[in-house]
């Protein structure tokens, strides 16, 4: 049995924090964004990019995920992005979690911004969800590059969808980063805890 937990939240929010102190507590994990940014390299991507944006310039492997940042401020743009790649990306969650369980490995973290919008929460045991003000998040974000208060706005609104009404755990990630990671290490012992108890009664 491999016990599949989510980590999910907005932009900022410190999702990829949390995933790379799993990952270095020897928990695998699969990196939605990675594979996403792997993806737009393949033919099957590039070829569904040319069908639905026929009016951009010619794609190439050292080009697309520029002309994907350029389409991605535009929320019509995004909505199809979203529909080439979430499939795709589901397909890969599925492979993850099925190399786990033939390696019986017990539990397994899976980061991901848009987990309901994808639809691949159905395959998690328990979801977490991290969550901050808003105002606290946007400074955050605009630290990175190639980020403005126009983009924040519209992947924050793409990325809410009553995340806290859906999670098993919720962790506050406004405070030290110390603190968050006590959160979630309390969080990761309870659910092996559970995994543990039920496999003795």
């Amino acid at each position: 049995m491999t016990v599949v937990v989510a980590l999910t939240g907005g932009i900022a929010s410190g999702k990829t924090t949390l995933a790379l102190f799993a990952e270095n507590k020897g928990i695998p994990v699969f990196y939605a964004d990675k594979i996403v940014y792997e993806l737009y390299k393949t033919r099957l991507v590039q070829s569904e990019l040319k069908t639905n944006f026929p009016y951009i310039e010619e794609i190439t492997i050292e080009n697309v995920h520029k002309i994907v940042q350029q389409l991605a401020t535009n929320i019509d743009n995004l909505i199809i992005l979203e529909k080439i790649i979430h499939p795709l990306v589901a397909k890969e969650v599925k492979t993850f979690i099925n190399k786990a369980i033939q390696n019986n490995i017990p539990l397994v973290l899976l980061e991901v911004p848009l987990l309901f919008q994808s639809g691949i929460n159905k395959y998690c045991d328990y979801i977490i969800t991290l969550s901050l003000p808003e105002k606290i998040q946007q400074q955050r974000a605009l630290q990175r590059s190639n980020m403005t208060k126009q983009k924040f706005q519209l992947l924050n609104e793409r990325q809410k969808n009553n995340f806290n009404n859906k999670a098993d755990f919720i962790i506050d990630t406004s405070c030290s980063i110390t603190k968050a990671k006590q959160a979630f290490k309390k969080i990761i012992l309870k659910i092996k805890g559970d995994i543990n108890g039920s496999k003795n009664s």
